[in-house]
């Protein structure tokens, strides 16, 4: 592990807005832990507007996720089990900056603009299971996933997240 103080500064985040440039996902991160052990897991992420975050959710009872906007804009959705949207939060410089999703919500993630992030969650990191993701929404590369981000643009509390 280095002693070294690691910084998130203009060059760092040149290379993370270049990546997600040049990436087909539309986004690119930075970790900030050493091990996917660590009991927090730290990440750096560069969204843009074309990314798809099919919905989700962390079935681990202890695993919230903090998002905190460093800049750009963006809209946290939160959805019930039969895909009802539950809450809506708009993020931006000038509002909203930081929000903590509680554990077992099932959430997307749509960017309205070029929009960098640090996202904090307890670790140990587990990877997804196909369970974890919203069976009502494309996987992710699908032709329809185009459409689902400008659809999950407009929804408010109420509306339904599918097509």
């Amino acid at each position: 592990m280095s002693n070294s103080i690691r910084l998130l500064d203009d060059a760092a985040i040149r290379e993370l807005s270049r990546g997600a440039i040049e990436s087909p996902r539309k986004r690119n991160h930075q970790l900030w832990h050493q091990s996917h052990q660590e009991s927090v897991q730290r990440i750096a992420m560069w969204l843009e507007p074309e990314t798809y975050v099919r919905p989700h959710l962390h079935p681990q009872d202890y695993k919230w996720e903090m998002m905190i906007l460093l800049q750009g804009a963006a809209r946290l959705i939160s959805f019930d089990d039969t895909a009802e949207v539950t809450q809506v939060v708009e993020l931006s410089p000038q509002g909203v900056m930081m929000v903590e999703m509680p554990p077992l919500t099932w959430h997307t993630f749509v960017v309205l603009e070029p929009t960098l992030l640090v996202e904090v969650k307890p670790g140990p990191f587990e990877a997804a299971q196909p369970e974890d993701f919203a069976q009502w929404a494309p996987m992710e590369g699908e032709p329809q996933c185009a459409d689902y981000i400008e659809h999950w643009r407009g929804v408010s509390c109420g509306d339904s997240g599918a097509l």
